[in-house]
């Protein structure tokens, strides 16, 4: 069973004191600095918005060339392809009319 006599008394007295202790010692100066780091934190997000605005543009112009670079290799690529058939069907027609000839 608890004994109620001075010495809970005095316990109780020195927990309260080191509450205190560390509520102004440790906790509010804890709190300050948390306090500033939130307010810089929130600056340097302010400033930089304007610069969220910048990047997304230059992603834009980015993609855009890469598209039009895609487009114009695929217009390369089907215009080389049109060259070679045309030169395919071109000898395959002077190589019947050679065998056309022979026989």
């Amino acid at each position: 069973m608890i004994k109620l006599d001075w010495t809970l008394f005095v316990q109780w007295a020195i927990f309260l004191a080191f509450v205190a202790y560390l509520n102004f010692f440790l906790l509010r100066p804890l709190a300050a600095y948390l306090a500033r780091r939130k307010e810089t934190i929130e600056q340097h997000r302010s400033r930089g918005g304007g610069q969220d605005s910048a990047l997304e543009k230059l992603r834009k112009e980015y993609s855009d060339k890469m598209n039009a670079a895609g487009e114009e290799m695929l217009a390369q690529r089907s215009a080389a392809r049109n060259e070679a058939m045309d030169l395919q069907n071109s000898m395959l027609e002077e190589a019947k009319r050679d065998a056309g000839k022979e026989i």
